[in-house]
């Protein structure tokens, strides 16, 4: 996750960036960035994030899922860390759109310990999916939210809008203001928030979050004056021009995922900064709490090797019931079906992940930190590292591992298998046996944690992911 919450591309300069589930040289988008991509690389199926000025939004956008950032206020914030009290939400991510309703159903609810969550009871909306939508009057946004984009974005607005048959256009009016104000508030509000870390810890902030939320603790009074009384003049024309449409149809992020890294783009011949303007056209919209679903629309079919492993196990499957099977065959079908939505462990990616465990076996056993390195630290797939990196530092690590005796570390693996599939990573548990002999010195019980004598000799099993 971004830091803080202030951050559009999911980059974080403690942690690393969280990787796009369709190509890891990309961005997820953020700041909930690691929630998008588990949910759009399959690891789970459903994800919270929050949404600021786009949070919810623009992950859902570059990570091809759902993502619904509610009415300002419909759901509960407690218990979750604040950026901007004034535009702050909480909401779900989802591959579709029945996951994304009953996740939205069960959040629904007062909440006494968030000041703004509504007292209005729970309104489901999972009944309502199978309604037509024929009477529903929608338009698609023009004027500001056409400009800013690349050819991608103009084509999935269009796409949406051929499929729904929707032709008018409104214009919601002085939505460059808007955002323009949306900063204000923001910037102003964060500072006021971190201003005490400010001016005690400076050092251990992101610069780029730093530098943001140094500038707004300088913003003159008045200005955040300006920028509120307009927000409420804003809400009022937005209000009104919903007498006459249901919803709007604007496109979430002005491109596709731009590459980790990517400091500039280039918008309508000018360039400017990523990070800053990847929410060009969410901060209009959350500037006045307004609810907002981001749908993927995908210009290219996604791979999915995992659907085309499981028709290939369906198939075989098929082949083996053979005739004569049939009644018991429809007696056992809908386990067997049940059984095949887990058969993740595709060949090719189980052998690279065996193969890789048992060179990281070889290498943390006879300390060859060279290895160790090339696995996980200079690869530029690595999520994260270990939690001894994040406590103590990787130069500590190295020290330690140099230091220890091999002595003890020998161990002996049963078998990998993979515990969750995404399209573009892998989760894989290996069960590992230690044998643990009787020592002589006192010295070398210590060293084994003065294990009881009953379990000398004993194997025991231990489990890594």
């Amino acid at each position: 996750m971004g830091e803080y919450a202030y951050d559009f591309t999911g980059e974080n300069i403690h942690d690393g960036p969280s990787r796009n589930p369709h190509d890891v040289t990309r961005m997820t988008g953020g700041s909930s960035g690691g929630s998008g991509s588990a949910v759009g690389g399959g690891l789970v199926p459903l994800a919270l994030g929050s949404d600021t000025n786009g949070s919810i939004r623009v992950p859902a956008s570059y990570c091809g899922i759902f993502g619904l950032k509610p009415t300002y206020g419909r759901l509960s914030r407690a218990r979750s860390f604040p950026f901007v009290s004034s535009f702050d939400h909480l909401g779900p991510f989802a591959r579709n759109v029945g996951d994304l309703a009953l996740a939205y159903d069960a959040m629904q609810g007062p909440d006494p310990d968030d000041v703004v969550c509504t007292t209005r009871p729970a309104e489901p909306v999972s009944p309502v999916l199978a309604q037509d939508i024929g009477g529903v009057r929608i338009a698609i946004a023009g004027g500001y939210f056409q400009k800013n984009l690349f050819p991608e974005a103009t084509e999935a607005v269009t796409r949406i809008a051929k499929a729904l048959g929707v032709t008018r256009t409104v214009e919601i009016p002085e939505a460059a203001r808007a955002r323009a104000a949306a900063y204000v508030i923001s910037t102003c509000e964060g500072a006021s928030l971190h201003l005490d870390r400010l001016r005690k810890r400076p050092n251990d902030f992101d610069p780029a979050v730093r530098d943001r939320l140094l500038a707004g603790a300088m913003i003159p009074a008045p200005l955040v004056d300006r920028a509120q009384k307009f927000r409420r003049w804003y809400r009022t024309q937005v209000l009104e021009l919903f007498k006459s449409v249901d919803v709007i149809i604007a496109p979430a992020t002005p491109c596709v995922a731009p590459k980790l890294g990517q400091a500039n783009f280039v918008l309508d011949g000018v360039e400017l900064p990523v990070r800053a303007n990847i929410g060009i056209h969410t901060q209009p919209i959350s500037f006045i709490g307004l609810p907002v679903v981001a749908v993927p629309v995908p210009l290219e079919p996604i791979a999915d090797r995992r659907a085309d492993h499981r028709r290939a196990v369906a198939g075989r499957y098929r082949a083996a019931r053979g005739p004569g099977a049939g009644t018991r065959w429809r007696r056992v079908g809908a386990s067997a079906e049940r059984d095949l939505a887990m058969q993740v462990d595709l060949p090719d990616v189980l052998a690279e992940v065996t193969a890789q465990f048992a060179r990281y076996e070889k290498a943390l056993v006879t300390n060859d930190v060279a290895v160790l390195d090339e696995l996980f630290r200079v690869d530029p797939r690595t999520l994260r590292y270990g939690i001894g990196e994040n406590l103590y530092g990787h130069e500590a690590i190295m020290a330690f591992r140099a230091a220890r005796s091999p002595a003890g570390l020998m161990r002996r693996t049963a078998g990998t298998v993979i515990t969750t599939y995404g399209r573009d990573a892998a989760v894989a548990s290996t069960l590992f046996y230690r044998d643990h002999r009787a020592r002589q010195s006192r010295t070398a019980d210590a060293d084994v944690g003065e294990i009881p004598r009953r379990l000398e000799n004993r194997r025991r099993p231990c489990q890594r992911d």
